[in-house]
């Protein structure tokens, strides 16, 4: 009798901690398959990745790392911009270049470097030693009479100096469970 009274109670505190979905705090998107919620940041004037890093921290959270085609398409949906731009600045992420290499990256947040989704020709610049993605819609140019093999970037990755001032970062966390 006890040990079938116990086994319900165990059940019972396994089926509470089960019953409370993940949550993000307000503001705050949240994506099932990661677990993580993600936040856009904007600041006049834009942001560089030190600053967004720093505002992230600050949120209890990092720049954003990418780890699949699902969590690449969901950032660009809620990052993205319909804000005619004069710029190529656009989208930061936690991607820092390590080294010389075409693969020297890593995320910000110590998460394997184990998808990518650059645009073509891209990375480009050893000295470029951040990851932006390219978000905005309203470029002026997104066409490939004036891009020629960069029309296709809309959506992917490039490699950029981590000093510029971007139109916006992602910020991720994991979720929680109240």
């Amino acid at each position: 009798m006890f040990s079938s009274q116990l086994l319900m109670v165990v059940g019972l505190a396994a089926s509470i901690v089960c019953c409370c979905p993940p949550s993000c705090p307000s503001g705050w998107t949240y994506l099932e398959k990661t677990t993580s919620c993600y936040k856009v940041i904007k600041k006049e004037g834009g942001l560089d990745q030190s600053e967004a890093q720093a505002l992230c921290v600050s949120l209890g959270s990092n720049l954003t790392s990418i780890h699949s085609d699902e969590e690449h398409d969901f950032i660009n949906d809620i990052a993205e911009t319909s804000v005619n731009v004069s710029t190529w600045l656009m989208t930061m992420t936690g991607g820092v270049r390590t080294g010389g290499k075409a693969t020297d990256w890593k995320w910000i947040d110590g998460t394997p470097f184990d998808y990518t989704n650059w645009a073509p020709k891209m990375p480009d610049n050893d000295w470029q030693t951040a990851l932006q993605v390219y978000t905005a819609v309203g470029y002026p140019s997104w066409d490939s009479a004036s891009l020629g093999p960069y029309s296709t970037s809309h959506r992917h990755w490039d490699d950029i100096r981590a000093d510029k001032k971007f139109i916006n970062a992602v910020c991720k966390r994991p979720a929680t469970r109240q």
